[in-house]
């Protein structure tokens, strides 16, 4: 078997993710208010001017998008502030399997 180089699975990289997801704090604001989950959203660091642009189209699927550095380059379906604002979308009460 070749080695790639990687020394974590896919699923170790979502993990991490999602962990930086609720341990950092973030701004989110939803730019669609008439779409209370299906929608676009602005997420930035509360230490950073820097903004990303999400656009949630799935709350279980790997269909959603960002434009953050990570998420272009790291082929997961994910990142970070994805899992932002799926964690925000869930504290506000909206359910589904995740």
């Amino acid at each position: 078997m070749e080695n790639t180089g990687w020394n974590t699975t896919d699923e170790d990289e979502i993990t991490r993710r999602k962990i930086r997801a609720e341990s950092e704090k973030f701004r989110i604001v939803n730019n669609e208010e008439s779409r209370p989950y299906y929608s676009s959203f602005s997420i930035a660091s509360v230490n950073s001017q820097k903004s990303y642009f999400v656009e949630i189209r799935s709350l279980d699927k790997p269909l959603n998008s960002c434009n953050c550095p990570d998420f272009q380059t790291n082929g997961l379906g994910t990142c970070k502030h994805i899992e932002a604002v799926l964690l925000f979308l869930r504290k506000k009460g909206i359910r589904t399997v995740f």
